[in-house]
């Protein structure tokens, strides 16, 4: 491979022409950081989740998408000569489009990604609080706020949009959850959340561990307060997801869990076994 296309900054190739990757300023940044941290939660040990991996799609065809997954099943039918710069296109493609975001390109690339081999491609708009969501044959969803993430293309992938946004509310943005009627959580879902013990009530928080049935089977709490509600994963990030909570109090939760972690982690694994 041509060296101008591997040194950074990256160049990608389409058609046989070169167009320059943008650089990660901070925003861009931020929500790679959350993407591929929701899609390694996701996918558990399916596949590879990473930044900046380039895909040889054709001669005259390279992409180096923000953010990608790659399932082991089809990384190990590869020669390992191929894996480094795989001759297809990522299962998942994520591009989070930057100031310099070029509509006629982004729409380019994305046929190309669904032409060769790509489920899902997740265009990402930072500004908008927005993602797109292109899969092969079927119309195109626009998704915002606090809506949820699903599609029968990959059904182990599911999200909040909020988290995506989260660190960039954290800086001074548009607060996560603006407009959200509290009333939108329903009583049931209170009502389940709160049966599920062990758990700590503290500063009027209810922190309950989940339970390994649940999809995904990471070790996570559920914290409660009042109607608001988010997810806590339990790792040294202490990632939020599945957010119905305001930001001030997420950030609360976020200190009472990491005050408490050794007693809930305790909990996790004696309840878990």
């Amino acid at each position: 491979m041509p060296a101008i296309l591997s040194d950074k900054p990256y160049v990608e190739l389409l058609d046989g022409v070169k167009y320059p990757k943008v650089g990660h300023q901070l925003t861009h940044s931020l929500v790679r950081v959350a993407i591929v941290a929701i899609l390694k939660r996701c996918a558990a040990d399916r596949g590879y989740s990473l930044f900046s991996w380039r895909f040889r799609l054709s001669p005259d065809t390279e992409f180096v998408p923000d953010a990608c997954f790659v399932s082991f099943d089809r990384l190990e039918a590869l020669p390992e000569a191929d894996q480094e710069e795989p001759p297809f296109a990522p299962d998942i493609a994520i591009e989070v489009r930057s100031p310099m975001y070029r509509a006629e390109y982004n729409s380019r690339k994305i046929s190309k990604y669904l032409d060769h081999g790509s489920l899902l491609v997740l265009d990402i708009d930072p500004a908008r609080r927005t993602i797109l969501v292109h899969a092969k044959n079927t119309p195109l969803v626009t998704l915002s706020g606090t809506e949820s993430f699903e599609n029968a293309s990959v059904p182990w992938l599911r999200f909040n949009v909020a988290s995506v946004f989260f660190d960039l509310d954290l800086i001074g943005g548009f607060p996560v959850l603006r407009g959200l009627d509290p009333e939108a959580v329903d009583e049931p879902t209170q009502r389940r959340l709160l049966s599920l013990l062990p758990g700590i009530e503290i500063e009027g928080f209810r922190i309950v561990i989940n339970t390994r049935d649940e999809r995904g089977h990471k070790a996570h709490v559920h914290v409660i307060k009042g109607r608001e509600k988010c997810k806590i994963v339990l790792d040294a990030v202490l990632t939020p997801y599945d957010i119905r909570m305001t930001r001030p109090n997420v950030r609360r939760a976020r200190e009472l869990v990491a005050e408490r972690f050794a007693e809930l982690q305790g909990l996790w694994e004696k309840f878990n076994g």
